[in-house]
């Protein structure tokens, strides 16, 4: 409720006061929209399901409020992790995805450890905050599945041990991981391929 009102006080102000303010003011028109709509979304939700009381837990559960209010969304999002700069240390859950992802350091490329099944399928599922201590120089690189499409192996293990050897040669730049996966020469990816890389001392 907070958050809605906070956008009514913002936008709300911006409407018809200039080029600028004007689209600014249609953004917010779009906005009041979408708060409206989500306006009674908690009170329309009920679950047997108890969430623990974390970040990520408790994103699931509005992923969740707004899946089944069926209000036409088709994508879903969340929050991967939580990054501590004053620990340098990774807060992430897992919620079944493939593949992990790859932290790369000193010439050397590993999976982030754990498991949890995927959002949405399972009743009283509950994700386990994972803690991962961060080298001073690191790269963090996140995939969508479609990656390991592209790689020759061709059981799921093997890939992965693929994507691992490519990494461990990569200085941890999009640019550098994306030519090791040789991204340029493919014409037609049999699926999507999204990256995403977190840098620390580059």
């Amino acid at each position: 409720d907070k958050a809605i009102q906070a956008f009514k006080d913002i936008y709300g102000q911006a409407i018809g006061t200039g080029p600028v303010s004007e689209y600014i003011g249609q953004t917010g028109l779009d906005v009041l929209k979408g708060a409206d709509l989500l306006a009674d979304v908690a009170d329309r939700y009920e679950s047997p399901v108890e969430y623990a009381d974390n970040p990520i837990a408790k994103s699931l559960r509005d992923v969740a409020r707004i899946h089944f209010a069926d209000l036409g969304t088709r994508i879903f999002y969340t929050s991967h992790g939580g990054y501590d700069t004053h620990a340098n240390e990774l807060h992430y859950s897992v919620a079944g995805h493939l593949p992990m992802p790859v932290l790369m350091s000193k010439g050397r490329a590993e999976f982030l450890a754990g498991k949890g099944k995927p959002v949405g399928i399972f009743k009283d599922v509950s994700w386990e905050v994972y803690r991962q201590s961060l080298p001073d120089d690191f790269s963090l690189a996140c995939f969508s599945d479609g990656v390991l499409e592209i790689l020759p192996p061709e059981g799921l293990e093997e890939k992965e041990a693929k994507l691992l050897e490519l990494l461990a040669q990569s200085d941890g730049t999009l640019d550098n991981i994306c030519e090791l996966l040789a991204l340029d020469s493919i014409e037609e990816a049999p699926d999507d391929i999204a990256i995403m890389t977190v840098s620390k001392g580059h």
